[in-house]
Formats: C-alpha cells, structure tokens, sequence
C-alpha cells in the first residue's frame, strides 16, 4: 500500500509545507517580539 508513495510525492508539496512553516514561526517570532516590548 505504501510502495509508492516516495515515487508520488510532488515537490511542490513539500515547497508549501516548508513555506507554511517559515510563515507560522516568523508571525509566532513577531507576536513575541510585540508582546515583550509592550509595558505592562
């Protein structure tokens, strides 16, 4: 069943994966950064 999977793997899929990581980490990095320099 999984035999083939490897052979069918688009690699753009993996481009948009990694691109929706890189997205989530740099607003994650950019919400901390906001909410360490805002006075409490």
């Amino acid at each position: 069943m999984w035999d083939g999977i490897n052979d069918n793997l688009d690699p753009v899929i993996a481009v948009v994966a990694t691109g929706m990581i890189l997205f989530t980490l740099l607003v994650l990095t950019a919400e901390l950064s906001l909410r360490a320099r805002r006075p409490r």
